[in-house]
């Protein structure tokens, strides 16, 4: 039988390894995780989303008449 302690063997300004879920990979779930990668050390990410692809609600609709300027 393995012993469990909740005190963890490390040092007070060592950054733990933190797991982090994003929910939907639209503009926010995007920038979320850009934004914690870029503020918080030992980070690990995983991130659902259920289209095939990435975009939210970009991905999933499409807006007759609508245009942009650029060539994409």
């Amino acid at each position: 039988m393995r012993h469990f302690s909740a005190v963890e063997e490390r040092s007070v300004d060592e950054a733990r390894r933190l797991r982090v879920v994003i929910i939907g990979a639209g503009i926010s779930g995007i920038l979320a995780c850009i934004r914690f990668r870029q503020r918080i050390p030992n980070l690990d990410i995983c991130v659902y989303e259920k289209n095939a692809d990435i975009g939210g609600t970009w991905f999933e609709n499409r807006y007759p008449g609508c245009a942009c300027g650029m060539s994409i």
